[in-house]
């Protein structure tokens, strides 16, 4: 239309044709402003962004980039990502997990939320969880080491039980004579016989958290937000072996990938090498 008034504007008043056309003036003289990049940084900040399945913030997009050698202030990367439209799925309501039966059984507190300062697997800690697709509640038991935060065993199901459990105990490929201490909540499904045949056998200790104290797991229940965050907002799963794919594809992202803030931003495997790096100076 604006072509065609371009081509005929000297024979006629331009308000004459507008009007004639039905169209604004305004319309005859805008002219699309090209797209201006924020700043040098927008490619590799949503390069960055994306890599991590939307998930890192400015704090750790600041720490790839620093990897990178670009020193970029979080405020700026905030800016950037602002301006581009990126937003973290920490940015949406995290949701709560549901618990069977308590477990009364005389076990100690070992551990008394002492999550730091521990060698790697000297400590497991476990817990269930669920996470709700398409009108169907999923189980997940998962094991993590508290020291490298790796998730060294895991198990999926339709039900909650010692089952599940016992599966997520034997998909654990780690050597147990380096395990000191198994410590859980109090959930019934964890006061299993042949869970803790297996433990005595290798000398590992029970430990179990205070009646209705979750900060005594609090290393694997900050987990469980990660996961209802990161890996299931925005996941469409119809199926239990659809479930499984995703969960350990999600699983071996987390290991070896995902930056984590208490390890000093890096993946709990780079952590576990920088560990081995330095046994191998000493």
């Amino acid at each position: 239309m604006t072509k065609m008034i371009n081509e005929i504007r000297t024979q006629y008043d331009i308000d004459f044709l507008c009007h004639f056309l039905s169209i604004p003036r305004s319309t005859f003289y805008y002219r699309p402003k090209p797209r201006v990049r924020y700043s040098d940084y927008d490619e590799i900040v949503m390069e960055i962004f994306l890599d991590s399945r939307s998930i890192y913030g400015a704090r750790k997009i600041k720490a790839e980039l620093s990897k990178l050698g670009y020193q970029v202030s979080r405020r700026k990367i905030m800016e950037i990502m602002k301006y581009q439209g990126l937003k973290s799925k920490y940015e949406k309501a995290r949701s709560k997990k549901t618990k069977t039966g308590a477990n009364f059984t005389d076990y100690r507190n070992l551990v008394q939320r002492h999550f730091t300062g521990r060698k790697p697997f000297e400590v497991i800690v476990a817990d269930v969880t669920y996470v709700y697709f398409d009108r169907r509640l999923y189980y997940l038991c998962v094991f993590m080491d508290i020291a490298t935060r790796m998730i060294v065993g895991s198990s999926v199901s339709t039900r909650i039980g010692t089952g599940l459990v016992e599966s997520a105990l034997y998909s654990m490929s780690l050597d147990l004579n380096k395990v000191k201490i198994f410590h859980t909540d109090r959930g019934s499904e964890f006061n299993n016989i042949k869970i803790n045949a297996l433990f005595a056998s290798f000398e590992i200790s029970r430990s179990l958290s205070n009646v209705s104290s979750p900060l005594d797991n609090a290393v694997i229940e900050s987990l469980n937000n990660i996961v209802k965050i990161e890996w299931k907002f925005g996941l469409q799963i119809d199926s239990i072996s659809e479930f499984k794919t995703s969960w350990y594809d999600y699983v071996d992202w987390y290991n070896n990938e995902r930056l984590h803030g208490s390890l000093g931003y890096v993946s709990p495997a780079n952590y576990m090498k920088s560990l081995d790096k330095n046994r191998e100076v000493k």
